[in-house]
Order: C-alpha cells, then sequence, then structure tokens
C-alpha cells in the first residue's frame, strides 16, 4: 500500500513517519533512499510530507521504505500492433 506521511522524528537508525490517521511507523536508514545515507537529517526534514510504501506490521510495528522503486507505481500500457 502506498500512503502519504508526514516526518515526525529523524534520528541516526531512521525515521519516525505519521500517517493522516494518526498511526505512526519507522522508516530504517536502510529504506529511506536507493543510495547509502551518512546525514539522515539531510534527506529527511522534519515536517516533511512524503510517500511511503507500507512494507509490513509485525508485532504492532509497520515498517515502511521511500525508495523509488519501492513505492513507485508503474503503469504500463500494451501496444497494440
Amino acid at each position: 500500500m502506498v500512503v502519504k506521511a508526514k516526518v515526525i522524528a529523524v534520528d541516526s537508525f531512521g525515521a519516525i513517519v505519521q500517517f493522516p490517521s494518526g498511526v505512526k511507523a519507522l522508516c530504517p536508514l536502510r529504506h529511506m533512499s536507493e543510495f547509502d545515507i551518512v546525514k539522515p537529517r539531510k534527506k529527511f526534514k522534519v515536517g516533511a510530507e512524503l510517500i511511503f510504501r507500507v512494507l509490513g506490521c509485525k508485532s504492532k510495528r509497520i515498517t515502511v521504505t521511500h525508495k523509488k522503486p519501492l513505492y513507485a507505481i508503474l503503469l504500463v500500457t500494451p501496444v497494440k500492433s
């Protein structure tokens, strides 16, 4: 599921985001970008609204990703000959 969420905290391990419904989720450091991030606070600013994909929910913890290939939806229309 692709969702829009607001960044409410950024730390060395990742970012905490909040869905419009008020539910919070974690975007781990490895899922913040396709590339290695040394300074996560430069990539994610508190208060920014970004698009995420929900990866899963395990023991009441929701994990999301901001990696573009994992949240981008590509619509491919077949070409008719």
